[in-house]
């Protein structure tokens, strides 16, 4: 599959995440972990069930110097697998905890994603001092 943004190429880890829950995330933790939002989102169709097209909204920030995807499936009908099958196809399904886990986890579990942009970058942020 085509590549549809050329930022994919450096994401280390994905998160599931509404534009809201998101915002969350961003409010509590932007400070301690010098959070950069790119505001260049995008949807994308990814495929259609029974003549409705299935919609991926993505976004980008750099959280401790890392590429996070953050994405969400607004349309009417979302089809889970397809959705997932997409986003591996763009990211390549980065790993992390030394190649043992898939990079990828939703608001809830976030604290997975800033664990491995620690692992990553070498260093412990702010909320764990």
């Amino acid at each position: 599959m085509k590549i549809v943004d050329k930022r994919f190429k450096d994401v280390v880890f994905v998160v599931e995440a509404t534009h809201f829950e998101e915002h969350c995330l961003w409010k509590e933790h932007h400070e301690k972990l010098g959070w950069e939002q790119d505001c260049r989102g995008f949807m994308q169709t990814v495929g259609f069930v029974d003549k409705m097209p299935v919609t991926v909204c993505v976004h980008f920030a750099k959280i401790l110097n890392q590429t996070i995807c953050f994405y969400e499936s607004p349309s009417m009908v979302t089809h889970h697998q397809m959705v997932k099958d997409w986003i591996i196809d763009q990211t390549g399904n980065p790993k992390w905890d030394s190649g043992t886990r898939r990079a990828h986890c939703d608001a809830w579990n976030f604290h997975h994603c800033i664990d491995a942009c620690e692992e990553i970058g070498g260093k412990k942020c702010l909320t764990k001092q």
